[in-house]
């Protein structure tokens, strides 16, 4: 098993390229992941969280944004809709005898700390 060949779309195509030629592809984890976790592609990362933006007309002209698949959620912010993610992280890409892979190289950003135990 080999690199695969990138496919255009969301988590299809590279968004950087790394010193080795090798691209690699953001993406918002479901649940705590390290560096050098590899989980089978779309299973914990997506590539966006879809939001609802909304206005109310009248005095107050405050959008609100509603998380996809987050019920009875409501956020003032379009950042705090990542939120809902526990970590912001590059992947790459990989094939092995369990299928299409996304292995964890960087880890961007920490929404929802591990708690230690």
């Amino acid at each position: 098993m080999g690199q695969r060949e990138f496919k255009p779309g969301l988590h299809h195509a590279p968004q950087r390229v790394a010193k080795d030629g090798v691209g690699e592809v953001l993406g918002l984890a479901d649940s705590h992941v390290e560096v050098g976790d590899a989980h089978p592609r779309f299973k914990v990362f997506n590539a966006y969280e879809a939001c609802l933006r909304y206005t109310r007309p009248g005095a107050s002209e405050k959008a609100t944004y509603f998380g996809g698949g987050v019920p009875d959620s409501w956020y003032e912010t379009p950042e705090q809709v990542l939120h809902i993610f526990h970590q912001l992280v590059w992947t790459r890409e990989f094939e092995d005898a369990h299928g299409l892979q996304s292995r964890v190289v960087e880890i961007v950003a920490d929404y929802r700390p591990k708690k230690n135990p």
